[in-house]
């Protein structure tokens, strides 16, 4: 018997764990506008910014529609990840 958390699995059964793939995101500029978006079907995912990689703080971004958000050029840095 093999010990699972939440489960118990015996030796000839297969413990399968299904990962979906990270939606692919789009990139685009237009004068001095940032536009990022992802799929509509990437449901659950939530975009995030900071603007530090040495001590970030990971905050949602507001503003986001239909998976498409649009971020103002100008100066610093902000980074973006989407998480879900």
């Amino acid at each position: 018997m093999v010990s699972v958390p939440g489960k118990s699995v015996a030796t000839d059964e297969a413990l399968l764990t299904v990962t979906q793939a990270p939606p692919t995101i789009s990139i685009s500029l237009q004068s001095q506008n940032l536009t990022i978006g992802w799929p509509a079907a990437a449901a659950g995912f939530v975009l995030q910014s900071t603007d530090s990689l040495t001590t970030p703080n990971w905050q949602p971004v507001g503003g986001v529609v239909n998976n498409s958000y649009v971020a103002s050029i100008g100066p610093g840095n902000t980074f973006f990840r989407l998480i879900k």
